[in-house]
């Protein structure tokens, strides 16, 4: 199974989706909480899940994604990608996505590259009420029955890997130029999946 994370990772974090995404959230805690950008950045490092830091403040997470994802100009900012297309068809195993963001926006955000058949799942943690991705993985390592089986690929080490590692998933980096000790790190999802086609 190949576990792919949304948001900087099926699609690049220098996208300017990511960018509007992130500017809105700022401006969203920055309002609402009542927060300086130096407890926004602390906030951030503490508590790297918006979700759970919405929690943390008694803030809605219906209210943000509202805010955030209300008319994102998906089509205009996103382009069909036919390269990812192949990469996928290439991983013969189950490819699952899974996010903090609500499915919504997912869903979009496949169509819009073009590769919503080639998704055989999608989990979106916003929708099933939890702040972090540890119980979406445990559900998928006891579907397969074994953990090494599992490929996740993200490029937030807290969220996305550090979960799944927990379980014993296989995890990849992606979008860094740091290589971590702990990870297999390529610069884009592309390079990630080259590599790992042959293994899977």
């Amino acid at each position: 199974m190949l576990v792919l994370d949304l948001d900087g990772t099926v699609y690049p974090q220098d996208s300017v989706l990511t960018e509007i995404i992130d500017t809105r959230t700022a401006a969203f805690f920055l309002e609402r909480a009542g927060l300086d950008t130096r407890e926004l950045t602390a906030l951030e490092v503490e508590r790297p899940s918006v979700l759970d830091a919405l929690d943390h403040l008694g803030l809605s997470r219906f209210d943000w994604a509202r805010t955030v994802y209300a008319d994102l100009p998906y089509t205009e900012i996103l382009r069909p990608d036919l390269r990812l297309r192949a990469a996928l068809v290439r991983v013969q195993v189950p490819r699952v996505v899974v996010t903090l963001a609500p499915a919504t926006h997912a869903r979009r955000v496949l169509a819009a590259l073009g590769i919503t058949e080639l998704v055989d799942d999608l989990h979106s943690v916003f929708d099933s009420a939890d702040v972090v991705k540890d119980r979406v993985y445990a559900k998928l390592v006891a579907s397969q029955g074994e953990a090494a089986n599992i490929f996740v690929i993200g490029d937030n080490p807290r969220l996305d890997l550090a979960p799944a590692a927990e379980y014993g998933c296989r995890c990849v980096l992606v979008g860094q130029t740091r290589r971590p000790r702990q990870y297999p790190t390529y610069i884009t999802l592309m390079d990630a999946l080259a590599s790992l086609s042959a293994g899977i």
